[in-house]
């Protein structure tokens, strides 16, 4: 009975389906007249198109508030507070500020070095100078001036000679002096107000000795100050006297501030050469920024501040 009855049921659900799709008794097609299909497909027709001109006049509106050259927020009213951070390289690993190498052994340092190298060629001339209307600047020097329009050309070549910092050493890695560059973030508009005096520079960070500022590259008037030393008494010992050089010697030149987008701009920087310190020791470093308007407690983000740790294997 039950055999019998399966093809019946069969042609019962075709025939079903079949009036759906198309129902010649009221003329509907799945289940709507042509009348209902034009209501319903007006309906959305009007509705995605009223989203659709809603979206493209949202962009309109937020391109218009757009500028190409200024951000809408900086200084005082953007999250860095119109204070710079003061940036690593080598850092290839996001997760560590560990720098960590053996002598001698250039398989524990080729990430550094490649790091550095690849950071570098963006200052390269045959990489960024040509066809760029860039100004030939006279760094540290009080009597020269710029235009804010222009930025300052970076002479790779000579900045690095004689400082044993280059690529064809593996920036010193080989020899145990590893070197590492340290750059003032960009920040809009920022334009640093420099000390007068290093008097005047210790004083306002509450310094009573030399030996609270042992390695520092700072001219007065004309740079942004740069000093290295390690975290804690421990860490200090680990460093010795002499053990820390800086290129140039002189800081962040002011003159290459402020920085307004300029075309081919690149941020000045520090080289750090670490002569002199203690093997298989992990030593934490803490450098700092030193100018009247940048904060480098270090209780804001880490604003004006870097720390990190070094260990020669």
């Amino acid at each position: 009975m039950s055999a019998a009855n399966k093809p019946q049921s069969q042609s019962t659900v075709f025939e079903s389906f079949s009036k759906f799709v198309w129902n010649s008794s009221d003329q509907s097609f799945c289940g709507r007249t042509g009348f209902s299909w034009l209501l319903i497909c007006g309906f959305y027709f009007c509705l995605y198109a009223f989203l659709s001109i809603f979206f493209v006049i949202c962009l309109i509106v937020f391109f218009e508030n757009l500028d190409n050259t200024t951000p809408k927020w900086f200084g005082t009213s953007s999250l860095t507070l119109g204070n710079p951070g003061l940036g690593l390289r080598p850092l290839p690993r996001h997760d560590s500020t560990l720098i960590r190498f053996e002598q001698g052994k250039p398989s524990s340092y080729k990430p550094y070095t490649d790091h550095l190298e690849a950071f570098l060629l963006s200052y390269e001339d045959d990489v960024l100078q040509a066809g760029r209307d860039l100004t030939e600047c006279t760094f540290f020097s009080k009597s020269f001036t710029k235009s804010d329009t222009k930025a300052c050309r970076i002479d790779l070549d000579n900045v690095l000679a004689g400082t044993g910092c280059t690529k064809n050493n593996d920036f010193g890695y080989e020899d145990g002096q590893p070197c590492l560059l340290l750059k003032m973030n960009k920040i809009f508009a920022f334009v640093p107000e420099p000390y007068e005096t290093l008097d005047e520079l210790k004083t306002d960070m509450g310094m009573k000795t030399d030996e609270d500022l042992r390695f520092l590259a700072f001219s007065p008037n004309v740079s942004v100050g740069v000093s290295c030393e390690g975290q804690n008494a421990a860490d200090r010992e680990n460093l010795a006297d002499g053990g820390i050089e800086f290129h140039p010697p002189q800081g962040i030149p002011t003159i290459s501030f402020p920085y307004l987008n300029q075309e081919g701009y690149r941020s000045p920087f520090v080289m750090v050469k670490f002569k002199d310190f203690s093997r298989r020791v992990v030593i934490q470093i803490e450098c700092k920024l030193y100018a009247k308007n940048i904060d480098n407690s270090g209780t804001a983000r880490r604003h004006g501040i870097m720390r990190f740790e070094l260990l020669k294997d």
